[in-house]
């Protein structure tokens, strides 16, 4: 009886009308957006007040845009070529805060905003404050807290593009796996932030559990249900109906719900308990509920003897050490599913020069040169059986 293991990315959403990374990123930075009396993002101009300068988010979009600029100018080398993203964007802002509030920043992430790019950053930082400001009718706000306010932006933006309903396509591969009579669990472990494949498993009416329990009318999270069960769903990035309460408990929340978990002390509170960024994913790794996600999918790996990767672009490090832990410890077989496998399969398994693996001494590192959507999983079968 197989134990598989489903890594899937952001790209397995888009066939179903999800935004992309970048299509993210272009209407974050390029679309209009407003901020109403509560410090809510929405689309479009703001429909509450005629002085619609007040409720625009022109001066946030004005230092986002600063930021992707100075990020494409100093380490576009350094991104497997891309263009920045609205990840990279969110991790510079939270760096700038750091930096301003004089906390320590780790060595590894010193080099990716040098003193230069920040000084740079601080004037147009201030330029920003001015323009917010002087569409605010006198009201002040301090650099932390205008950062405070990029910071929500970027999350209720994400949150509000990726929560637009979508008919789910192109998983059916999921279905096909759990309807294996040889397969004994499936475990999904996910990083996207929408609630797709949820979408998808209820339509099929596939059983899973994905840590949550239902106590005092809220989803509750309780890791003990990650262990348990045919199908698992982990979402290893959180999710965007995930927040955290004023006694830190993570809970599920229907959109519109959240404000009820606002701290009416503190506006600028960020509930949300999705991940949003680039390097400084690895130190939130270490928050829950993600330390314990991380844990409980450590140990299902190590029972697993295949997994299945797609839609994944092969760009996040701690990800990337549990895949090659995969291979190199627990021998498991892992299938690559995408157009271009090899040049995932470089970034995986040789982006870091002294874990190294040669896949010809590794034939468990294998190729299927297709989309997921475009995928039955008996062609996976076929690609592990020769």
């Amino acid at each position: 009886m197989m134990k598989v293991q489903l890594l899937l990315g952001s790209g397995v959403s888009i066939p179903s009308g999800v935004p992309s990374v970048d299509d993210i990123t272009k209407s974050l930075l390029n679309s209009t957006w407003s901020r109403d009396p509560f410090i809510r993002y929405q689309q479009g101009e703001c429909s509450w007040s005629t002085n619609t300068s007040r409720f625009s988010a022109s001066p946030e979009q004005y230092l986002l845009s600063k930021v992707r600029d100075i990020n494409d100018s100093i380490h576009k080398q350094s991104h497997f070529g891309r263009s920045t993203t609205y990840e990279d964007v969110m991790f510079l802002i939270l760096l700038m805060r750091s930096r301003i509030l004089g906390r320590e920043i780790p060595l590894r992430v010193q080099r990716l905003l040098g003193e230069k790019e920040f000084i740079e950053l601080k004037k147009q930082l201030a330029k920003a404050i001015a323009n917010y400001e002087a569409c605010s009718l006198g009201k002040t706000v301090r650099e932390v807290e205008f950062l405070d306010l990029c910071e929500r932006f970027i999350h209720e933006a994400v949150r509000n593009l990726l929560s637009k309903e979508v008919k789910p396509i192109g998983l059916e591969f999921v279905e096909q796996i759990v309807m294996d009579k040889e397969l004994h669990s499936l475990t999904i472990a996910t990083l996207n932030h929408d609630t797709l494949m949820e979408d998808f498993l209820s339509s099929r009416s596939i059983a899973y559990d994905d840590g949550f329990e239902t106590t005092d009318s809220h989803n509750h999270f309780a890791p003990r249900h990650l262990l348990t069960g045919k199908v698992r769903l982990l979402k290893l990035h959180g999710s965007i109906d995930w927040f955290e309460d004023d006694e830190g408990n993570v809970v599920r929340c229907d959109e519109g719900n959240e404000l009820q978990l606002r701290d009416k002390n503190d506006p600028f509170r960020l509930p949300f308990r999705f991940l949003c960024g680039s390097e400084n994913k690895t130190d939130l790794y270490e928050d829950e509920p993600f330390i314990t996600i991380h844990s409980q999918w450590s140990r299902l790996l190590e029972e697993a003897e295949l997994m299945v990767i797609s839609g994944y672009g092969g760009c996040d490090a701690k990800i990337n050490d549990a895949i090659r832990n995969f291979v190199q410890v627990y021998v498991g077989k892992v299938v690559i599913l995408h157009q271009e496998a090899e040049l995932i399969e470089e970034r995986i398994f040789n982006s870091s020069a002294d874990r190294a693996i040669d896949p010809v001494r590794h034939p468990g590192i294998l190729h299927v040169n297709k989309w997921m959507q475009d995928c039955h999983w008996d062609e996976v079968k076929r690609e592990i059986e020769n």
